[in-house]
């Protein structure tokens, strides 16, 4: 099996009191800016970029909060996310794109009810004190994760047929970009 090594960062604003969601196309909660890691990329530069092209922000990574893993909606291996804490240092907020329907600024306190249920634990863990790195093994029910991965292969062939690509968000209308 092939696992898929990916970045997810919880990006705190300048005041460091909110942390930044956004609405993925494909699952329509809330989750944390994140992908995969490109080829020669670091998992730190990975964490930079993914969270611009989601969301327009440029961030500075602060901490490397640890590991999770759990089954991969995208193959039949397992997703290892390396967790980031990181915080806003420039950028404009993109509204929308073909990964990002949405942008908002939740309080920890507030998060809100349709938050990726993983991406919770990962907030919390990220706003601990903790000293050591996490290592989180997360189960999901089976049929769950193939509901999950019918959908996600809908979406990506919906987008193939329609020759959308994954690189480019702007801030008031989507582009359609030939790679």
């Amino acid at each position: 099996m092939n696992n898929r090594v990916g970045v997810m960062v919880v990006t705190l604003s300048e005041d460091r009191q909110k942390i930044l969601l956004h609405r993925r196309e494909f699952y329509w909660l809330w989750d944390l800016p994140g992908g995969g890691i490109d080829l020669n990329e670091t998992p730190t530069d990975a964490a930079m970029r993914e969270t611009r092209e989601e969301t327009g922000y440029e961030v500075e990574v602060e901490k490397w909060i640890g590991v999770y893993r759990h089954p991969s909606v995208y193959s039949f291996g397992d997703q290892v996310t390396n967790l980031f804490l990181a915080r806003v240092v420039g950028g404009k907020a993109n509204q929308f794109g073909l990964e990002t329907m949405g942008l908002g600024w939740f309080a920890p306190q507030e998060l809100p009810r349709d938050l990726e249920p993983i991406h919770k634990q990962m907030i919390l863990d990220a706003l601990s004190d903790a000293r050591t790195p996490f290592n989180r093994v997360i189960k999901f029910a089976a049929w769950k994760l193939f509901l999950a991965r019918i959908g996600f292969f809908m979406m990506r062939w919906r987008n193939y047929l329609l020759r959308r690509t994954y690189k480019i968000i702007t801030t008031k209308t989507t582009k359609n970009t030939k790679e």
